[in-house]
């Protein structure tokens, strides 16, 4: 009788456990947080393109999204996609971190080259006073020039961020 009873306890405490597991969140409230907040940024940004792929309707990409209801539009230039919120895969926004990081490098690289430059073209054989003219002038052009050129070829490369599904952690 008392072995019936302790069984029937531990049953209790069994359900009891489960039913106090943590649940994960639902992924269509995921899918629409972060629809929200893609949405806000390019309404105060409104340059990165964003990248919604679906089972449903494929790939497609725009520089304005729009959530009504339980669909969004996707809108670019010349067209407008609607696409149902449970259908969505996924949720890509461009970053052109490229562009920042071309700009810093060319510049960076391209300043210490005209410095150098400078230096180097007057020498103590040139017989000129200072060096401090042609240091400036080789690195303000030097600096300009590489700057641009890194910037632009920074433009070129695209770096796409997952913003949907969330990257997940591992729970070691």
């Amino acid at each position: 009788m008392k072995l019936l009873v302790v069984v029937a306890l531990a049953g209790l405490v069994t359900t009891g456990a489960l039913a106090q597991s943590a649940t994960p969140s639902h992924p269509d409230s995921v899918l629409r947080s972060t629809l929200v907040r893609i949405e806000s940024d390019l309404q105060a940004d409104g340059y990165h393109p964003v990248r919604v792929a679906s089972r449903a309707g494929g790939r497609f990409q725009g520089r304005e999204l729009l959530l009504r209801g339980d669909t969004i539009v996707v809108i670019d230039r010349s067209s407008e996609r609607a696409i149902a919120i449970a259908d969505i895969d996924s949720v890509w926004v461009r970053r052109d971190a490229g562009r920042d990081l071309g700009l810093i490098f060319g510049g960076a690289c391209a300043f210490i080259g005209g410095v150098f430059g400078g230096v180097i073209a007057t020498g103590p054989d040139s017989g000129s006073g200072s060096p401090l003219p042609a240091i400036a002038t080789g690195a303000t052009f030097g600096g300009a020039i590489c700057g641009a050129a890194g910037w632009l070829l920074g433009s070129v490369i695209q770096t796409w961020r997952l913003y949907y599904p969330p990257e997940m952690e591992s729970s070691t």
